[in-house]
């Protein structure tokens, strides 16, 4: 009877190759989501895919190939789509509302992506390289494309992309990061209601960047113009102030609370 020879190199036996592979990715997301990089453990991941680790670092290389893999299947499709969407003909404000649509179902898709950017962020971003970075880059560049495109046909305020981005980035990471906590809040008796669906967060990110963004009448009409405006507008917070600024000063004192006389104004005299 023939011996059997070791196998030296190459895929170990087992599974189908793109099998093994998204098995390994799954599991190695949920892992980085619970304990992040510096905790995760491969020994934990090979577990949970049902692998040993030969197969991970046959795959992937190392711990450090394995995150990146994660990051770049999260970001580089949802990147390509921006691009095409920010390529299509239409009005910017359309393109901006098809933007945060698809990225907030994106999100949605993949809720272990908040966890793992929450702790990057809190870790000081150490394990993100340039690869990762350029991927993670493509969802921005798409909007602030966008943006650039609706401030030079004169239908957006001037108001820097970067900042637009995190405008609604910020809270959508945050808001689904911190399920936990809304949950937790939620079983608290009379804590009111801690939960809101995709299609309510999704409509709300759209109406706060087109408040943002679009000309005031655009608010009251729902309707927009492709004239270019004549003269710089002031900005929604240049509003807001020039509102507080413009509020009449004689307004009525506020009634004092009982027990107290009001103070005599001093002449200069001692009496």
């Amino acid at each position: 009877m023939p011996v059997p020879i070791p196998r030296r190199g190459g895929r170990p036996p087992g599974r189908a190759p793109g099998l093994t592979r998204r098995t390994i990715l799954a599991a190695a997301t949920r892992e980085f989501a619970a304990r992040g990089y510096a905790a995760a453990g491969v020994d934990r991941i090979a577990r949970r895919a049902g692998v040993n680790k030969a197969m991970i670092y046959y795959h992937f290389k190392s711990k450090a190939g394995l995150y990146r893999a994660i990051l770049a299947g999260l970001f580089e499709p949802a990147g390509e789509r921006a691009r095409a969407l920010a390529a299509l003909p239409g009005a910017p404000e359309a393109k901006l509302d098809a933007l945060v649509a698809m990225i907030t179902s994106r999100v949605f898709a993949h809720p272990e992506l908040p966890p793992i950017m929450m702790r990057e962020i809190a870790e000081g971003a150490r394990h993100l390289d340039r690869q990762m970075l350029g991927a993670m880059s493509g969802l921005y560049e798409s909007v602030a494309a966008v943006v650039e495109e609706g401030q030079r046909a004169g239908r957006f305020e001037p108001v820097r992309p970067l900042l637009v981005y995190f405008t609604f980035i910020g809270p959508l990471i945050l808001f689904l990061g911190g399920a936990p906590v809304r949950q937790a809040m939620s079983r608290l008796k009379g804590a009111g209601d801690w939960d809101c669906d995709q299609d309510a967060l999704c409509a709300h990110l759209q109406r706060v960047l087109r408040r943002l963004l679009m000309l005031v009448a655009e608010h009251a009409t729902g309707e927009s113009s492709s004239r270019p405006r004549a003269r710089h507008r002031p900005s929604a917070i240049g509003r807001v102030a020039d509102t507080v600024m413009d509020a009449p000063q004689n307004a009525p004192d506020l009634p004092r609370p009982a027990g107290r006389r009001p103070r005599r104004a001093q002449s200069g005299r001692k009496a």
